[in-house]
């Protein structure tokens, strides 16, 4: 999970920082054009990143350095509050920074009640001129786990909703044969942002636990026979 979460992260700074060097973005952030910046926004969603597969993108929004939303993309697929960023008390931590802890990226997993990821991107580099908040789903992330481990998963909210369920995933008789591995996924506060559940088919070894236990008994009853008859 964690080395699933260190490839989403750092797609998600790349993206953060390709809308940076986008063309036309310097002069309509210079001019606060809205509506060029919107549509340079909308623009990252048919961008490699998305387009690709690498990140499953909600929302761009761009701030200014005292963090007044200037622009949002109109076609990601949810709407946040100017106030705040998508993962509640983000936006507070980030104002917060002094000096060059204002220069630095700034992230938080959440559940809103559905998992997000919220990371703020800097803009200029040492010339401070902005930010620009990449949201995007952590749970797609994770989707790679079946394949990488060879297990049926499962993901789901911290609500119970699912977000995603192996085409594999075993009938409810079949779950007996089934050693289930749950995992939390936990967000900076420690509060659980999604549930992670594999499976592994343990019918086989079951029944070797069996044969092993009948020839534990057999050599047990043998031996007590021998013993009594030498006693």
């Amino acid at each position: 999970v964690d080395e699933a979460f260190g490839h989403m992260q750092d797609k998600v700074r790349s993206l953060g920082l390709s809308v940076q060097s986008a063309p036309g973005f310097d002069a309509a952030f210079t001019a606060q054009d809205q509506s060029a910046l919107q549509r340079l926004l909308n623009d990252q969603f048919h961008q490699y990143f998305v387009t690709a597969g690498e990140v499953r993108l909600i929302q761009l929004r761009l701030f200014d350095p005292a963090f007044t939303l200037r622009a949002a993309a109109t076609e990601g697929g949810r709407s946040f509050p100017a106030t705040r960023a998508a993962c509640p008390g983000l936006l507070e931590r980030a104002v917060a920074r002094r000096g060059p802890e204002r220069l630095q990226f700034i992230s938080a997993l959440c559940a809103d009640p559905a998992p997000l990821y919220s990371l703020i991107v800097p803009i200029g580099g040492l010339r401070l001129r902005g930010y620009v908040e990449v949201v995007a789903d952590p749970s797609y992330s994770l989707e790679s786990l079946e394949k990488a481990l060879g297990m049926p998963l499962n993901l789901a909210s911290v609500a119970g909703s699912p977000l995603f369920r192996s085409s594999n995933w075993p009938t409810a008789t079949a779950m007996d044969s089934m050693l289930v591995v749950d995992y939390p996924v936990r967000g900076e506060d420690g509060e659980s942002v999604l549930q992670v559940t594999l499976l592994s088919d343990v019918a086989e070894l079951k029944a070797q636990l069996g044969a092993t236990l009948r020839n534990i008994l057999l050599l047990a009853s043998l031996v007590t026979v021998l013993v009594a008859a030498a006693a």
